[in-house]
This record gives C-alpha cells, sequence and structure tokens, in this order.
C-alpha cells in the first residue's frame, strides 16, 4: 500500500496501518500527530487506543492482543508531545492498560509490554491462564 506523504516542519504526516479485529474497539489520533509507519493491531473486543496532540511516532508498533488469542477491555494512551522512535507498545492480558506520560522521550528498540507473555488460549481462542503482574 502507498501512502501520500507531507513535509510539515521536517517531518513526514502517513496515515497510520490500523487493524481492528473485534466489536466496541476504539482507535483516536489527534489530527496533530507526527507519525511515520504507525502501526496498531487490535484483536479484541472493548480497547481503546488514545495518541494526544504533538505526539511523534516514528517506526512504532502498538499491539493489543494476538489474532490467536484476543483481549479484551485494555487501554493504551500516549500523552501531548511525546516522541517515540522505533518502540514496540504490547498488550497480551486483559483489562490491561500502557500510559505514557506528556512530553516523554522513548529511544528506538524499546519494548513496553503489560504481560507475562504466557498466555494460553484454547483452539476456540479462549484465555485459559490469567497473567501475575
Amino acid at each position: 500500500m502507498k501512502f501520500a506523504l507531507k513535509k510539515i516542519l521536517n517531518t513526514y504526516i502517513v496515515k497510520p496501518r490500523v487493524n481492528l479485529k473485534g466489536v466496541g474497539n476504539k482507535v483516536s489520533i489527534s489530527p496533530k500527530v507526527y507519525s511515520r509507519k504507525l502501526r496498531i493491531n487490535v484483536n479484541g473486543n472493548n480497547n481503546t487506543v488514545v495518541i494526544d496532540d504533538g505526539a511523534f511516532l516514528h517506526y512504532t508498533k502498538i499491539n493489543i492482543g494476538f489474532p490467536d488469542c484476543p483481549i479484551d477491555n485494555c487501554y493504551v494512551h500516549i500523552g501531548k508531545n511525546t516522541r517515540i522512535n522505533g518502540a514496540f507498545i504490547q498488550l497480551g492480558e486483559q483489562e490491561s492498560e500502557i500510559t505514557i506520560g506528556e512530553n516523554c522521550l522513548i529511544s528506538d528498540n524499546v519494548e513496553i509490554s503489560c504481560t507475562d507473555t504466557h498466555s494460553i488460549c484454547d483452539f476456540d481462542g479462549n484465555l485459559l491462564n490469567i497473567g501475575k503482574f
């Protein structure tokens, strides 16, 4: 897929790739967000992603749930004027939350995860274990 680029203040604004699977999911991205290769994947129900004004997201990926193991009622919030360069944000457990405040700076090759990475689902995609924090 080709994206139209618009150069503003030496930054590119590129339409993010958003993939929503489930019902009741919401993605709210301020029109004043600067992004390049932002990807958002949501697998489950009633999940929310909010990205505030002035955020700069470069090569950033946000995942909620997995195609073979969807999760519900999760929340990701990236605050105003936060700069993220190449991070991976992942939620893998029911009702988990990641909030990144205002004016934060996150470098590349950073992984922020809200999961014990040991979720087990049955063949129907039902979560069998609940991770411990």
